[in-house]
């Protein structure tokens, strides 16, 4: 029971924070094309997507071994 709950959280964050890393990589990418700026911060982006690859690493890792 409990490791279904936390498979679909893990699900769930993935998602979220996988949408989250496209929605402000496109962002950061519209700003350089439209304004030229030279200087473009991925820091959101990165964290953003490094929370994504560690709920799917987990739930493979999860699904494998359980």
């Amino acid at each position: 029971m409990f490791l279904d709950v936390f498979g679909y959280l893990l699900g769930s964050g993935f998602l979220i924070l996988g949408i989250c890393a496209l929605y402000f990589m496109s962002y950061e990418m519209y700003e350089v094309f439209t304004k030229g700026e030279k200087t473009v911060s991925f820091k959101g982006t990165t964290y953003f997507a490094l929370g994504s690859v560690f709920c799917g690493v987990v739930l493979i890792i999860m699904a494998n071994v359980l």
